[in-house]
């Protein structure tokens, strides 16, 4: 094995020879040259060497995460960590062993496209240099026995846990028992089974995404937004990156960690940006049960029996010796028996879990054909031949100023009967008509055979709807998303009805959707020639304007001026407020406060809390206006008397409670959640591995306070600007959190305090404009035999 690694400072590169190795031509060959805030743009002469680049890069700054999802996808957590906090490992491992994910994904590699393979095989190889390196390396996870090398096949398994929903259902599949069954489950706490059911959705994930055609633009060329709103901690964060191998990739853009290639990002031609979808992709099935033995369920006039799928797993001890743990998991032939509230198995039905993405294996495929895409056409073409973005849309543009919306997302295919019954169902079931409007589930007959889903030509994954059946539009002004139903990617023209795994339609859409919509159809945002520039939309991002104010606030201070029983101060702080989550917004908290205690009384009080409810044929204007004035001054209360309890002024600003703490530093930072309406969203969200991570207590159930304010844990993470002009693309971002994992590194704080200032970065795409901005360059050299 051969490896040569130098790093280069650019002062010694200055008019120098560069060239430090002549490789063979079966050698791995990677340049990466480091720019500004620990960008690495790594050029390589084939997809292998690429992926070397790439993975040592990704080591250098994220080896702890990388390893943790590694132990993840093998269903190894317990084995080194422990039981975990509430079981959460041993329930982890018990259910990616019984899923098979990394065998399932061991299997599928090799089905690759020969490029895709030597990219994630070199990716493994870099990321083993680096290790070879800097033995013992890490931050969080430094010295760590299970920071170990990685196959090209584990690095594929960790991109395939997150295409399949079913590992973070974990909790409520290793739930599933038959009543009074003798053998002792594990006990899974509740809060899991929650985070199970809002993993269905993926409701801790979401986005805004905007393509701007050139009937908006001053060029032209298109404008793209792209605003995930991700975890600031854990393994769903993005890393940035440039990859080039000359006269055949050049792309910019990020992937979460540990995954290769580019998800959201731009090349010389396009954009595009992704967003969590409305649609269903996992659908419930009711299992009719035997009656005298709960492991028979029947399908049509034949009777089934259940699989008993049972896994084995090492738990480490505190003594650090190793126990044998085992575990029964229940399969149906549409997927795993789940328990969760509401969902229990019991003597006469059970019911089951089936993703369509448990069988989609094409997802990287895609990625990659939509990176080397020179223009819409081919673009819309890469979607068509996958057919694989499991659980998101796509909202894409480019020089030639088209805008395009996608809801690429993959779901079951019903047939036309079959989506009929359903209809049916709905009407005449409120079960049925609850799981679907309020927890995102598609509940089908598991006795009758029309719901079982149609198997399709020209799909890659199994039993998936195909390509012309899904949503899409195509546009010359603009496009978007910001999680809700794809019949509202535009404010005049709507989607066709599309199959009930597509969501609801017309449905009632989010304050943070109207936001979206009011920047994008309000002239006062386009500036005096009434189009976009790259400028205006960054404006518009962080314009921080809170659609629950418009909906609320003028009756909510008619109200507290007639109140007698509110103090005074409380309407004075209320009057300062001006409908916008800035730092120095006064009054902010207060109204947040009253807004969140209002949502849950309503709630509780089974009252709507619009007195003009929502008209699909008015989705800017509606819903809006206080229904409840007693239950809106009782939320006042509630708001003023927490505000007090913990000391904080009723006028205090947004600045003095909101606060990103990253490492020892805490970084005031602007923005809203969901509720608010604010479209730069920032909010609290926990974590999936053992990292550092900060979080204050909750003060009650219906607010999100803690004793720590509102400790910023997520939200608004990878923001991309890119505009398309005559001279090619110009972008800007901010990557909220940094490159690095490490809290002790440069780059863990410093895009942070950019963001707090609403100050952008300038990326850097053309080679020589690279070259000139270097601060280290990196020339790897290696054996390809190497593994």
């Amino acid at each position: 094995m051969r490896y040569l690694s130098l790093a280069l400072p650019l002062l010694v590169l200055a008019g120098c020879n560069n060239t430090t190795t002549t490789a063979e031509n079966d050698d791995y060959e990677a340049v990466i040259r480091y720019t500004e805030f620990g960008v690495p743009h790594i050029e390589a002469k084939d997809y292998g060497s690429l992926g070397f680049g790439e993975g040592y890069a990704a080591a250098t700054d994220q080896i702890c995460t990388i390893s943790y999802m590694r132990i993840a996808a093998r269903g190894e957590l317990a084995e080194y960590l422990g039981e975990g906090p509430r079981q959460r490992f041993v329930i982890n491992d018990a259910v990616v062993r019984g899923l098979g994910i990394h065998g399932r994904a061991s299997k599928a590699f090799a089905q690759l496209r020969p490029e895709v393979q030597a990219n994630m095989t070199g990716y493994a190889a870099g990321f083993n240099h680096y290790l070879q390196e800097n033995p013992g390396a890490g931050s969080w996870c430094q010295g760590a026995e299970w920071v170990q090398p990685v196959t090209a096949q584990d690095i594929y398994a960790r991109g395939y846990y997150i295409t399949t929903t079913l590992p973070y259902l974990a909790a409520a599949i290793a739930n599933a028992a038959p009543p009074n069954q003798d053998v002792a489950q594990l006990t899974i706490d509740d809060d899991l089974l929650a985070q199970a059911e809002a993993a269905i959705t993926r409701s801790d994930l979401g986005s805004n995404a905007w393509a701007i055609g050139n009937e908006f633009t001053e060029h032209d060329g298109g404008i793209l937004l792209g605003n995930p709103h991700y975890p600031w901690f854990g393994s769903n964060r993005f890393w940035e990156k440039h990859l080039t191998i000359p006269g055949e990739l050049d792309i910019y853009g990020v992937s979460l960690v540990g995954i290769p290639g580019v998800a959201i990002g731009f090349n010389q031609q396009l954009g595009w940006s992704h967003t969590v979808s409305d649609s269903y992709r996992l659908a419930l099935y009711q299992l009719q049960l035997d009656a005298l033995d709960p492991t028979l369920y029947r399908v049509g006039d034949a009777t089934r029996q259940l699989e008993a799928r049972k896994v084995s797993l090492k738990i480490k001890g505190e003594d650090g010796d190793l126990v044998n743990h085992e575990h029964t998991l229940w399969w149906s032939e549409y997927g795993p028996v789940v328990s969760m509230p509401g969902l229990a198995w019991t003597a006469t039905t059970a019911f089951a879990i089936n993703d369509v993405n448990y069988d989609n294996f094409a997802m990287l495929e895609q990625w990659w054909d939509m990176g080397r895409a020179d223009s819409i056409d081919s673009f819309i073409a890469a979607h068509e031949r996958w057919n694989a973005m499991p659980w998101v849309n796509t909202i894409a543009t480019g020089r030639e100023g088209k805008a395009v919306y996608l809801d690429n997302s993959t779901v079951g295919h019903l047939s036309t009967e079959a989506q009929a019954a359903w209809q049916q169902m709905y009407q005449q079931s409120p079960e049925v008509q609850q799981l679907y409007n309020e927890r995102g589930l598609l509940l089908l007959d598991g006795s009758n055979p029309v719901f079982k889903w149609q198997a399709s030509e020209h799909v890659r994954v199994p039993n998936s709807v195909p390509f012309d059946a899904r949503p899409q539009l195509l546009r010359d002004d603009y496009v978007f998303n910001a999680n809700d139903s794809y019949w509202l990617a535009h404010a005049s023209e709507r989607q066709p009805q599309r199959s009930p795994a597509y969501g609801p339609y017309e449905a009632e859409v989010s304050l943070r959707t109207q936001q979206n919509l009011d920047y994008l159809t309000n002239p006062a945002f386009r500036g005096v020639d009434q189009r976009f520039d790259l400028a205006e939309v960054q404006q518009a991002l962080f314009h921080n304007a809170t659609r629950a104010y418009h909906a609320f606030y003028t009756d909510l201070t008619n109200l507290c001026g007639q109140n007698t029983k509110v103090p005074s101060e409380a309407c004075a702080a209320l009057a300062q407020f001006t409908g916008t989550f800035d730092l120095r917004s006064s009054g902010a908290v207060l109204f947040r406060e009253w807004l969140s205690a209002y949502l849950a009384r309503t709630t509780e009080a089974k009252v709507e809390p619009y007195s003009v409810a929502f008209d699909s044929e008015a989705p800017l204007s509606t819903p809006h206006g206080i229904a409840d004035d007693d239950i809106a001054m009782q939320a006042l209360t509630d708001a003023v008397q927490l505000l007090q309890a913990q000391s904080i002024a009723l006028d205090a600003t947004l600045g003095e409670q909101q606060l990103a703490y990253r490492g020892e530093q805490a970084v005031a930072v602007h923005g809203g959640r969901h509720q608010d309406g604010v479209i730069n969203m920032v909010d609290m969200r926990g974590s999936d591995t053992i990292g550092p991570y900060f979080a204050g207590e909750r003060l009650n159930r219906w607010s999100s306070l803690t004793n720590k304010g509102y400790p910023i844990t997520g939200g608004s993470s990878f923001i991309l600007a890119v505009e398309f002009t005559p001279q090619g693309p110009r972008a800007e971002a901010l990557l909220n959190y940094g490159q690095s994992e490490d809290p002790q590194s440069p780059a863990y704080a410093e895009q942070t305090e950019l963001f707090a200032q609403k100050q952008w970065r300038n990326i850097l795409f053309a080679r020589a404009d690279i070259i000139e901005a270097t601060e280290k360059e990196l020339r790897l050299v290696a054996e390809k035999s190497a593994k």
